[in-house]
Formats: C-alpha cells, sequence, structure tokens
C-alpha cells in the first residue's frame, strides 16, 4: 500500500478525487482514506499542520497499515529566486533545526540532516522525466511555524544549502526510516521568496487544521491583509494543481 501524507485538504484534495475510495477512518486529529487507484491500495493521509500532528499520523498509518512506501506531499515556501510559484520540488536531502528559536532569530545555527533520498530520488526523477514533468531538484528544511517574512526567507536561502521551507517532512521522513519504510518527498511552491504571508500558526486548532472561521476574523480584523490573502488563495490553488498531476504520474507509474 502507498501511503500519501499531506498536512492539509487543499494538498490531498484533488488526488482523493481520483482514488477510489473504500473506507474512511478518523484516527487522532489525522484522517485516513483506504482506496483504490487501477489495482493499487492507496492510503490517503490529512495529518494536520506541524510536525507533531504529522509524526502521529504517520505513526499511526504504519501501525495499522501494511504500508509498502511514504510520499509526503505538500506546499513549500521558496527560499531562492529560481522558484516561483507552483514549482515542483523533488528533495534530495531533509534538514532540521533543533534550535529553532535562535534560527528564528536569524542567528547561525547548525541544522540535523533528516534525510538523505538520493536513491529514491532518481526512481521519481525518472517517472516525472519520462511523463514530461518539469520539476527542480534541491534541499529543504522542515520548521515548526511558518517562513512569513521575505527577510527570513532570504536569510535561510543565503546561509544554508536549501531551496524551500515546509512544516511536515523532517518528521515523517524519521518514521520512515525507523520503520524502513522506503520514502520521498515532493513539494509545490505556494509563496516565492520575495512573497510575505500572514502568520497561519494562531489560525490552527487542535488538529492541526486551519480554523476557518477563525481566519476569517483575523482577516476581517486586518483588511489590509485581503489583497495579500487572495492572492495566496490563488497560489494555493496553482501550486495544489501541479502537486496533484505529478503525484498521480507517479502513483499510476509501474515503477512505483
Amino acid at each position: 500500500m502507498i501511503c500519501i501524507i499531506g498536512a492539509v485538504k487543499e494538498e490531498v484534495s484533488g488526488i482523493k478525487q481520483h482514488i477510489t475510495i473504500k473506507e474512511k477512518k478518523h484516527i487522532g486529529a489525522a484522517t485516513f482514506y483506504k482506496g483504490l487507484i487501477k489495482s493499487k491500495e492507496i492510503l490517503i493521509v490529512r495529518s494536520g499542520v506541524g510536525q507533531s500532528p504529522a509524526q502521529r499520523a504517520v505513526s499511526d498509518a504504519v501501525k495499522r497499515f501494511n504500508i509498502k512506501s511514504i510520499i509526503s506531499i505538500g506546499f513549500a515556501g521558496g527560499l531562492v529566486p529560481e522558484l516561483i510559484i507552483s514549482d515542483l520540488i523533488l528533495p534530495e536531502k531533509i534538514y532540521c533545526c533543533e534550535d529553532e528559536e535562535s534560527l528564528f532569530r536569524f542567528k547561525k545555527v547548525s541544522l540535523s540532516l533528516v534525510a538523505n533520498l538520493s536513491d529514491d530520488r532518481d526512481r521519481i526523477k525518472k517517472i516525472l522525466t519520462e511523463n514530461k514533468t518539469k520539476f527542480k531538484t534541491g534541499n529543504i528544511i522542515s520548521v515548526n511555524r511558518v517562513a512569513d517574512s521575505v527577510k527570513f526567507k532570504e536569510w535561510l536561502g543565503k546561509n544554508y544549502p536549501v531551496s524551500g521551507v515546509e512544516m511536515e517532512t523532517a518528521s515523517i521522513a524519521k518514521i520512515a526510516a525507523r520503520n524502513d519504510v522506503p520514502f520521498f518527498s515532493l513539494r509545490a511552491v505556494s509563496d516565492e521568496v520575495s512573497h510575505a504571508i500572514f502568520q497561519t500558526n494562531k489560525l490552527t486548532n487542535k488538529k492541526g487544521e486551519i480554523n476557518r472561521l477563525a481566519a476569517g476574523y483575523y482577516v476581517l480584523s486586518h483588511p489590509f491583509l485581503i489583497p495579500r490573502v487572495l492572492e495566496f488563495k490563488k497560489n494555493f490553488y496553482k501550486a495544489a494543481k501541479t502537486l496533484t498531476e505529478a503525484v498521480l504520474k507517479i502513483i499510476n507509474s509501474n515503477d512505483i
């Protein structure tokens, strides 16, 4: 069974539409959809936002289902000018930081290498190339809060060997390695390095889901953010479309 895990419904809903869903389960804060695409068993997991929800969700998936491979998908912020909205990032190395407080204060601290995905990445690279799907390679870093400022994203990209930032992949990669399950990640750029986004950490509920009521109230009480929110929503959908198309090509391949 192939496990596809994303944090929010926008990351997984497009893929879910192409799956014949046989079973839906709520385990903890996560939602699990078990189904088929052609003859392949697929488990789609909506984990919630952040490393802790993702870690719990993938741990439950490995314990309860016969998982043969794990694909971490979702959005990422670009850290280099070469990455633009909806670009696909096929990561080779996944990093995290044990001292995020210092990192977010622009202090140069060491990063931990969580995974080197060169072997699995080459297999996925071959599938995408054969299907004429454009992608870019690079390294990503997983952090526990939204990298919302242009200044921080520019600093991160200039001071570390990373081109994208997101919030879940490192924790998923750790569980995959611990259970000896093949793993790779695919991310689509939802905000460029030159784009500031508003901080969403306070707008999530205990399940790691975006609280739409809280988000709506926040935007209405900060009307200057409305143009930025509308642009971010448009970019979200562009990134989701690119991500969905690529993931479907991968799971439909005979090489996975």
